[in-house]
């Protein structure tokens, strides 16, 4: 798009009214808009200087493990309501959040004494008792594979079916 300056001049007039129009509709009601998401928050200072900014992938994430459980590294981890690390299985109210990354054990420890770093937001090759079609969700058998929804009781969802059983009955299942 093409501006000339006299159009840039005049959606900027108004780009500035309607600022001092909100601003005070702000000042007369007290009250402030909430930021924009990235903008700085009031009171805290813009960046004046380069800056290292912690980061995740997001495809890993540590979890809580519940007292007396042991978790093995290759694992399909859920949490339980109170959102400790489980080993999964086909019980109710368990959400799966991945695969352990590591083993711990904290069958000696209280909820919690222990963290597990569990991997997502990948394909994994998982045991499958079914052969699921790809684009099928797959539901937890126990902590090493997965099943069809007909075939599960609590329906505890892993994933989608990324391709179809191989020959040697495991299935790619999408978790995150």
């Amino acid at each position: 798009m093409n501006l000339t300056r006299h159009t840039f001049i005049a959606l900027m007039g108004l780009f500035t009214i309607c600022l001092f129009a909100a601003l005070g509709a702000c000042l007369a009601t007290g009250t402030l808009p909430p930021p924009e998401i990235g903008a700085p928050v009031l009171g805290m200072a813009a960046l004046g200087a380069p800056t290292a900014i912690s980061t995740r992938d997001g495809k890993t994430c540590t979890l809580p493990v519940l007292a007396a459980t042991k978790i093995y590294a290759g694992a399909i981890v859920a949490v339980d309501a109170d959102g400790y690390a489980v080993n999964a299985t086909d019980t109710a109210n368990l959400v799966v959040r991945g695969i352990a990354d590591e083993t711990v054990d904290n069958t000696e420890g209280a909820d919690g004494a222990l963290t597990i770093r569990v991997r997502r937001g990948a394909a994994f090759l998982l045991e499958s008792d079914d052969s699921p079609t790809p684009g099928e969700t797959c539901y937890v058998r126990d902590n090493a594979g997965v099943q069809s929804a007909a075939s599960a009781t609590n329906d505890i969802a892993v994933g989608p079916a990324l391709e179809a059983k191989d020959a040697d009955g495991n299935a790619w299942v999408q978790i995150g």
